[in-house]
This record gives C-alpha cells, structure tokens and sequence, in this order.
C-alpha cells in the first residue's frame, strides 16, 4: 500500500495478535509474535525470527529462528503474505 510505519525505541515487534505486537499484520499465515526488529545502534538493524510457524524471509531467504539478521536499507521482509521494504529515514 505504500504505508510507512515508523519503528519508535530499540524494539519493534510484528505479528497477528494487535494488542502484543507495533505492526499488526493480518493472515492466517502469520503468528501472534511473528517477529522482532532491533536498533542496534546508530544505524544498526536486525530483525529476529521469534519462532514462527511460516518463518520470516529477507530478500527471498528464510531467517533461522531466533537468529539475528542485520537489516539494510531497501531490503524486502516476507511475513505471511505481507512484504515490507526496509528503509532508514529521519523526522
């Protein structure tokens, strides 16, 4: 749709379950706490697979769980049925 969500702290938590996640994405395909993105530092980024049912893919390539993968701007998250393009603005 071309919605941005801006990620606000050190932890960003995407899922199905809207009252325990910052992004609700809708689907069958996706878990209550599907994932988590890190700010690391500065601009440092990961995203962590929290042990989903249908896994979590960037730029086509399944994350192992519970593994942190470092994010960089323009890369495509698949959750569920949902894709999200990774990117770093300022305010």
């Amino acid at each position: 749709t071309g919605e941005r969500v801006w990620i606000e702290g050190a932890l960003f938590r995407i899922g199905r379950r809207r009252a325990r996640v910052d992004l609700a994405v809708r689907g069958e395909t996706v878990s209550k706490l599907h994932a988590t993105i890190h700010h690391e530092s500065a601009e440092v980024w990961a995203i962590i697979d929290n042990g989903s049912t249908n896994g979590v893919e960037v730029d086509g390539q399944r994350l192992e769980v519970m593994v942190p993968h470092r994010l960089v701007p323009g890369q495509e998250i698949r959750i569920g049925d949902e894709t999200l393009v990774f990117e770093i603005f300022s305010r």
